[in-house]
Parts: structure tokens; sequence; C-alpha cells
């Protein structure tokens, strides 16, 4: 048996998710795995990185560290999941792992937008793999529709709700609740950081877009060339007014190739009921491919959560054993 080691960088709600699937679907993994490969393989964590030892139970002590050390230098390490999040660190912790010849897996949609030239040099360099299926719309398999499935078409415009957030409170607002109890009510469930400003703002959605349209284009957009619009100042009278019409109001992330001319944009939008966008509602995500040849493609689903995305990270590791790295 192939044993594939692991390492976690950071415990919170996904990497949670990933070592609750890993550990519940041991098997099933497994045996898809020998399905496909002919081979035996078993993924293993190894080690975790965590800033305070201290903070979790006994069980899980022997496989957590608090230096980065123990993982860069360990080789029997193949791949790598950074779930830390942000440009700082994280990037610093993803690069050195690259260099030490390990595949990464992760979900941080800032340090792929704003470092990936940088990123993507290192992997290159390092015949390593960068998979990033979870960075963009959770559990949603965009990535690997507009990388492998989508391969010969071209596809002529994307629109997509791209943040749960943002779309549990314009729901919210849609329900009778003004901004602030619309705002309150995603903090207590969880959907907003302390500081809401990357999601209520268009950020979050405007790394997702650069990703998904540098994988359809070729290359990344910059920041200062996607017209980029927030929710803050939409009043609960622009949806009521949306409402009475029949549409929707929603914080569309969009691009736009006409004529090799390519244009991006994160802004609210009103969506009427002919589009499938309509009836995303809550924190679902959603996106409307336009094809060429296939006609109009829409997937749907969780955005964001804990088991949610963590099936997309380990979706990435199994890519890379399957690949034979």
């Amino acid at each position: 048996m192939k044993e594939i080691n692991i390492a976690i960088l950071g415990f919170g709600v996904v990497a949670n998710g990933v070592k609750k699937i890993l550990d519940e679907n041991y098997n099933i993994i497994n045996k898809r795995l020998k399905r496909i490969t002919g081979e035996d393989y078993s993924i293993k964590i190894k080690k975790i990185l965590i800033r305070d030892i201290g903070k979790y139970h006994s069980n899980l002590q022997g496989i957590m560290t608090e230096d980065i050390g123990n993982i860069l230098e360990d080789k029997e390490i193949d791949i790598v999941c950074e779930l830390i999040g942000g440009d700082t660190v994280s990037v610093d912790y993803i690069k050195k792992a690259m260099e030490n010849n390990k595949h990464i897996v992760t979900a941080n949609k800032m340090a792929l937008f704003t470092k990936n030239e940088e990123l993507f040099k290192i992997a290159s360099d390092n015949d390593v793999c960068l998979k990033y299926e979870a960075a963009v719309a959770g559990a949603i398999p965009i990535i690997k529709v507009a990388e492998e499935s989508l391969i010969s078409d071209e596809i002529e415009e994307v629109q997509g709700i791209f943040n749960g957030s943002t779309n549990y409170i314009l729901s919210k607002i849609e329900e009778g609740l003004n901004y602030h109890e619309a705002m309150e009510l995603a903090y207590n469930k969880g959907y907003l950081e302390a500081d809401p400003s990357s999601d209520i703002q268009g950020y979050d959605s405007m790394y997702k877009l650069g990703i998904l349209g540098n994988l359809i284009y070729g290359e990344f957009p910059k920041a200062k060339d996607i017209e980029r619009i927030g929710i803050d100042k939409i009043s609960k009278w622009d949806i009521e007014y949306a409402n009475k019409n029949s549409k929707k109001i929603k914080l569309i992330g969009r691009i736009k190739n006409k004529d090799n001319a390519i244009s991006y944009s994160v802004k609210p939008e009103i969506v009427d009921m002919e589009n499938p966008l309509y009836n995303i509602d809550g924190a679902l995500n959603g996106i409307l491919l336009k094809c060429k040849n296939a006609g109009d493609i829409f997937l749907s689903g969780p955005g964001a959560g804990s088991r949610e995305t963590a099936v997309s990270v380990i979706g990435d590791i199994v890519s890379i054993v399957r690949e034979g790295y």
C-alpha cells in the first residue's frame, strides 16, 4: 500500500472538516482510488500546524506542531493543505513548501489573486502541483469544469454569485429585515468575519472572479481593471422596488469576452426571473457559464462551510494522487 502523507496548515473550520471527512470516509476514498488507479493508497494526516497546542484535545497532540519547520523538513510529507488564509504568513508557507518539493492544496483566494505570478512560477520551477478548487465557490467544482470538462469550448461569458455572505444578507432584506439586522444575523450564523469589508465591498468576489478568469482566458486581471461595487449602499427600498417588478438584486461577478476584449465587474445587478441566479437565495453560490458550443451551463451549491469546502480540498488531494505525482 502506498501511503500519502499530508500536512494541514491551520485548524479552523475548513481544516476540521477535512480531518473529519478523511477519518470518516477513509475506506471509501481508498476503494475509489484503487478502482480508478488500480493501486492501493492510504491518505494520512501526518502533521497539523497550529498556534497553540495546549488548546487542543490530547488525542490530536501527537500530530500537531507549532513549528512549520517540522513540516517543511519532513521528507515523508507529500502534500501540504494551506488553510490559514490571507496573503502574509500563508504565502510564505506555500512558497517554502513548494521549494521543499511538496504539492499544495489551498482555499486561499486572496493569495492566489494577489501573489499569482510568484506562486505559479515556484510551482512550475519545482515541478509540484498547486491546486485550488476550494478557493472559488466552495463545494461547486467550477475549477474542474472550466479546466477539464469545457477545455474544447469557448466560454463567452461568466455570471455568478460568488459570495454566500452577501447573498444571505440580501435575501434577509428581501424577507423584511433592514441592512443592519441582516448583517447582525449573518454574523450570528458565522457567515461574516469580524471585519466584513472583504465580503461587503466585493473584494472576496473579485478574487474568485480573477482566479476563474485566469483559468478561462489565460491571464489574471489587475484589481484596478475590475469594476467593483459592494452592497453597502443598497437600501431596503431598492430591494422592495426590484421585488415589485418580479426581479431581485444580487451581487453579481461577471466576465464578458466580446471580440477578444475581456471585461470584469463585481457589482449589484437587477436579475430577472429568467436568469437561474434569480433563485439562488441564502448563503448559496451559483455560476452561469455561457459557452459557444455547449450553450448555457449552470452550477449551484454551498459556497462555504466546513464540510462543504472540505470536499473540494480533499478532491484536490485525490487529483494529485491520481495524476501520479
